[in-house]
């Protein structure tokens, strides 16, 4: 694609790249996401439930008679590179529709006129839904599935009438094996699928493993210790579809690395606070609002003093609670069950929570450990949601961690730059109210040795293995994983004992 992109600018033609997922970004040369190029509100998308349309911010200037250089720019851009849309929402589709019939004021035509070309497989994920309890669950039936493709450009008449087909048949990452890319072909059209969704294991003829040591050895150490590089890990990954075993192998990986190599490992703690007038004002009635009010305030005050010095060696008995606390939240219904009350409202009861795409309060981590961004930082830095970092310091105080983007070291350029990422702010819904919430001030990173299938999404690697312990969940999350790797002999799966089949999800509406 920047072949293409290269050959237009050559023209004289003013473009833009982007893509839905950060590191999709990364693949062109000046390429942004999509919501940060085009200015679209993530939190906002999340809210839009009852069929109002998401509104670029660059909307809100161009109705308020403003301009700016971005909306100079856009304006001028004739040729526009969308990568990966198979996983964005309808309503950034039509915000972005919007957005361009306003800056072109061509109110009557599909995306002002402007030249888009989009690039995407929708045998790879659709968009997440944010069903009523927040979760979806495989249960064997494809049609109470079907409901998420009106969730997806594909469903749109926008895309239907305003753009022409073109098939690509050659996957460039698997080209050097070409069984291997048939196999995954079958695999993404769902052509070995039983009635049940279930494909025994030995059709897929990857390496098996029934024990998460021997698949993380096979991964990682193979056979033999070397000493610590984080240019391995950055190539490799253990990759599953549910967020809680990502953090769970991520800490045993992380632990087993700090053992082997002797890397000394800080838990840079969270600053937590409830936010939330509902909560608040339906409390106990018979204890003053003004009252409860300050409480909270002042048990903020006194856990923020306390973490002072931001951290604490994992070894100190201090920090044992993180690990050995038996508290489990179901945040669908969190609200309804830690409610702010004199008798229930406890920090540390907040510190025990956890919630999606966002660092826990306890984040341990260690220099040249590999990482991954969980949030659009910087941009023209390529600082993007899903890009791998390596912490080279966690300078003094503990304020700042100091990284390089994997993708540098990876590329061999010598002295890649190094950057500085903060703490900032993460709000945490509650439920599926925006009336409560949970404010965390936390760095904005995750260890990486594993990743969600949707965190690996346009990643390349040279050694994956695939946890179908508990089996996939949604559509195109089998294909996803397994294409990430460009030889058969790259990718191992992870089962229990005694497992003889892997689930595959492939929903015949986003069939190609």
């Amino acid at each position: 694609m920047n072949v293409l992109l290269h050959a237009v600018r050559r023209l004289g033609v003013v473009t833009v790249s982007v893509s839905s997922i950060g590191i999709g970004a990364l693949q062109f040369d000046d390429g942004q996401t999509v919501h940060s190029m085009f200015r679209i509100p993530i939190q906002e998308e999340m809210d839009v439930l009852a069929g109002d349309r998401l509104t670029s911010k660059l909307v809100d200037l161009l109705e308020d008679g403003k301009s700016s250089h971005r909306i100079e720019f856009l304006r001028a851009a004739e040729f526009i590179v969308w990568d990966e849309i198979s996983p964005i929402r309808n309503t950034v589709f039509y915000a972005v529709d919007k957005l361009f019939r306003k800056l072109c004021n061509k109110p009557d035509v599909p995306f002002g006129g402007k030249f888009f070309v989009i690039t995407g497989d929708w045998k790879q994920l659709p968009p997440v839904d944010e069903s009523t309890d927040r979760t979806r669950y495989w249960n064997g039936d494809p049609i109470a599935f079907e409901s998420i493709f009106f969730l997806s450009v594909k469903s749109t008449e926008l895309f239907e009438k305003c753009f022409e087909k073109r098939t690509l048949t050659i996957n460039e990452r698997a080209k050097y094996d070409r069984e291997f890319q048939s196999d995954l072909n079958l695999i993404g059209n769902g052509l070995w699928v039983f009635a049940t969704g279930e494909v025994p294991i030995e059709e897929f003829g990857f390496k098996t493993f029934y024990d998460v040591k021997e698949a993380m050895d096979w991964l990682f150490v193979e056979g033999e210790v070397r000493p610590y590089d984080p240019k391995d890990i950055a190539r490799k990954a253990l990759v599953s579809p549910y967020n809680s075993e990502v953090d769970a192998i991520n800490t045993e990986v992380s632990n087993a690395h700090a053992e082997l190599y002797g890397s000394e490992t800080v838990t840079l703690l969270s600053v937590d606070e409830f936010v939330g007038e509902k909560s608040l004002a339906e409390d106990d009635e018979n204890e003053p609002h003004d009252v409860r009010r300050a409480l909270q305030r002042e048990a903020f005050r006194q856990e923020r003093e306390n973490l002072r010095g931001d951290t604490v060696d994992h070894t100190a008995g201090r920090d044992s609670r993180h690990d050995n606390d038996a508290h489990f939240f179901d945040i669908s219904d969190a609200i309804q069950r830690v409610s702010l009350t004199k008798d229930t409202f406890n920090l540390e009861v907040l510190h025990t929570m956890t919630f999606h795409n966002v660092p826990p309060h306890a984040l341990k981590l260690h220099r040249d450990q590999c990482v991954i961004l969980l949030r659009n930082l910087d941009a023209k830095n390529r600082l993007q949601n899903g890009v791998r970092l390596i912490i080279k310091d966690i300078p003094k105080g503990k304020r700042l961690l100091a990284v390089v983007r994997a993708e540098d070291v990876l590329k061999g350029i010598a002295n890649p730059p190094i950057f500085l990422i903060p703490r900032i702010r993460f709000d945490c819904n509650m439920g599926n109210t925006r009336e409560t919430i949970i404010t965390r001030r936390q760095f904005p990173v995750r260890p990486c040795a594993s990743v969600s299938i949707h965190k690996c999404q346009s990643m390349t690697l040279t050694k994956e293995v695939i946890d179908v312990r508990d089996g996939v969940f949604e559509h195109g999350q089998l294909f996803c994983a397994a294409s990430r790797c460009c030889l058969r002999c790259q990718v191992a799966f992870l089962a229990r004992p005694g497992q003889t089949t892997v689930r595959n999800i492939v929903l015949d509406s986003f069939a190609d």
